[in-house]
């Protein structure tokens, strides 16, 4: 069974946290997130629109916030949350939005036991590739 010591380890041999920093100083200049970021909201808020108001969204992989502050933005009626490995990345995040963050995985998603949550839709962009 994994722990989240051992799944921290081996997250960081595969993404070097160091990266956040870069990422957050380009991503709301950058063409390839802004358009990005675009189509993500547009198409989340095609799936959402005719949902009761409080369905749940969680980004997993949340990394800076850059998606997930699109999301919270296309989900007006929603609770948007995020979710990564890396308190580094958590750290930009809290800056960008008003989503509850957790530190976690989809393995240990951190939110305790008192926590029985249930998401309508997830996203894990830029997650798989990686």
């Amino acid at each position: 069974m994994k722990t989240p010591e051992t799944t921290q380890e081996s997250a960081r041999q595969s993404y070097d946290p160091e990266f956040f920093s870069q990422l957050a100083s380009i991503e709301s200049k950058h063409f390839w997130f802004r358009t990005r970021n675009r189509v993500i909201a547009t198409l989340t808020e095609q799936i959402t629109k005719n949902w009761a108001n409080g369905y749940r969204v969680l980004e997993v992989g949340c990394g800076t916030g850059n998606v997930l502050r699109a999301l919270e933005q296309a989900c007006p009626r929603g609770i948007v949350m995020g979710m990564d490995l890396f308190a580094e990345g958590l750290a930009f995040a809290r800056t960008r939005t008003s989503c509850p963050l957790v530190q976690g995985n989809l393995e240990q998603p951190g939110f305790g036991v008192k926590f029985d949550l249930k998401f309508d839709l997830i996203g894990a962009f830029d997650v798989v590739e990686h």
